[in-house]
């Protein structure tokens, strides 16, 4: 049988053999329009196919067939809901109270708890109070290392130290480019009229004594000119040094006159007037070193000037 939707007026092909006597919702597949049928609706037209949307090129015609078809519908649905059995009245539950706030006491207010201080034990306590203490005896026991270490290096850079041999040499590179820079400068010192002999003082005290003159020839005008004298051995070994400050002269008479104290440890012979350590370009100046207890075989002497600034 042709079904013809009522909303859209799509026309369907249904077989009847699904259609039961009772009648059967359908619902259009076009506009999902949903409608009641009964075998008793027949119609004459043909569709393409089952459930498919045919549209009819004459609205109007179809449009007046449906109109005669529309009663047998609506008496057909009639029909349905006579036959189908009431329904149950479902009984509503019964309704809920309405739920209820349970009121709480509110917390009292927080306190301001104090903060505890931490507690020292005993023994950073007592470490707290002899502080000061323990302060002064780490500053000794450094002011001591420090001292130590002082004299130490001293005794070892000084003439016949250990240390001395190796830094002698780069100490000396170190210094005269220290001098250059500062205006201590040693070029244009000729050392000459050098004079070794040997005298004995003080009741047969034997001493070497030498003696001779620097000459200025720079453009400066020196002053403080200080040099020192090297005794070597036969092996080239270091056997004694000691220094002199030029501007002196100290006559061979001279020397037999003075104590044997005077020869002594570092003692040196320097001028005893201020005038008297000045040279100026072209100038010469004297001076004198004597050694007490040397051996026999240190023979070899060497003279090194240290310093001698420009006035």
């Amino acid at each position: 049988m042709i079904v013809t939707c009522a909303s859209c007026l799509t026309k369907f092909h249904l077989d009847d053999s699904r259609i039961p006597p009772k009648g059967v919702k359908v619902r259009c597949s076009r506009c999902k329009h949903v409608f009641f049928i009964t075998p008793s609706v027949e119609g004459g037209e043909k569709a393409s196919s089952a459930f498919e949307p045919l549209i009819s090129e004459e609205r109007t015609d179809v449009s007046k067939r449906e109109r005669g078809t529309q009663p047998s519908l609506e008496a057909a649905l009639q029909e349905t809901k006579a036959s189908l059995p009431p329904k149950r009245e479902i009984p509503s539950p019964p309704p809920t109270p309405p739920e209820t706030k349970e009121e709480r006491p509110l917390p009292p207010p927080d306190r301001e708890i104090p903060e505890a201080k931490p507690s020292v034990p005993t023994r950073f306590a007592r470490s707290a109070r002899r502080g000061p203490s323990s302060v002064v005896l780490a500053l000794v026991l450094v002011l001591l290392l420090l001292l130590f270490g002082f004299f130490y290096l001293s005794t070892e850079l000084g003439s016949g130290g250990i240390l001395f041999s190796y830094i002698e040499g780069p100490a000396n590179k170190i210094k005269d480019l220290w001098n250059q820079l500062w205006g201590i400068e040693k070029q244009g010192l000729l050392v000459g009229d050098l004079n070794r002999y040997e005298e004995t003082v003080g009741g047969g005290i034997p001493i070497s004594v030498i003696e001779g003159k620097v000459t200025n020839q720079s453009d400066f005008t020196k002053r403080w000119v200080r040099l020192r004298v090297v005794i070597y051995d036969s092996e080239k070994n270091r056997v004694a040094q000691k220094e002199a400050i030029c501007g002196r002269k100290v006559s061979r008479q001279e020397m037999k006159l003075l104590p044997p104290e005077a020869f002594g440890g570092e003692k040196i012979f320097k001028p005893d007037l201020e005038r008297e350590m000045v040279l100026p370009p072209g100038k010469s100046a004297p001076f004198v070193v004597a050694f007490k207890d040397l051996p026999p075989h240190a023979k070899e002497f060497k003279i090194e000037i240290l310093e001698a600034p420009n006035l």
